[in-house]
């Protein structure tokens, strides 16, 4: 959990706008399947990257994210807000252990207003020896806040397989959005957030 985390505060911390080219070294889809084939996180990532879900639009990636918590086996549930939540038990021992709470927004911030479902078309960009997973410049890329969704999918995988580590009880929230008025159903709330164009890998 903790190596998880760490990447998603890498994804964040390191995040920045690159320009639609600059003289960059360039890859498509092959250097995407590449990442998507070592790091299970990222390819995570660029699934829930390729739904647009601007604000008020989260109701194909809330059901993506639903089916992915369900397929691993976890009581997962959508309210009437459209807030994905899901429940992991505790280990043996561990019940009376303060639970966690794991939470990212579905929602983004589209980088086309007057066409917010633009599709997202992430490609490989390699500046000074590092690859950065970016857009065309046309929309921003969605990693806020999918990259926090895609880690609790790997949390929750990891923690359910056999031989896990003893750990609380934990629960993920999906809340459906962040920015202006949140949709939070009952006593949630949820947390503004920003956006970035570019995450590194």
């Amino acid at each position: 959990m903790k190596e998880a985390l760490a990447l998603l505060g890498f994804l964040f911390l390191a995040s920045a706008a690159l320009p639609p080219s600059g003289g960059a070294q360039e890859g498509g889809e092959e250097a995407l399947a590449r990442i998507a084939r070592a790091d299970p996180v990222l390819a995570a990532l660029l699934e829930l990257i390729a739904d647009p879900s601007p604000s008020g639009h989260e109701e194909k990636i809330g059901e993506l994210i639903l089916g992915k918590l369900r397929a691993l086996g976890l009581d997962a549930r959508r309210d009437a807000a459209g807030n994905v939540t899901a429940r992991l038990p505790a280990s043996p021992g561990m019940e009376g252990a303060p639970a966690l709470l794991l939470t990212a927004h579905m929602d983004m911030v589209p980088g086309d207003k007057k066409e917010p479902l633009r599709p997202v078309r992430p490609r490989v960009v390699v500046m000074e020896g590092a690859e950065w997973i970016a857009t065309d410049g046309a929309t921003t890329l969605g990693a806020d806040d999918k990259a926090g969704v895609a880690v609790i999918l790997d949390i929750a995988a990891a923690s359910w397989a056999s031989g896990a580590p003893p750990s609380p009880t934990a629960r993920s929230r999906s809340p459906s959005r962040s920015r202006r008025r949140p949709r939070c159903a009952g006593r949630s709330r949820c947390a503004p957030g920003s956006s970035r164009r570019a995450t590194p890998w």
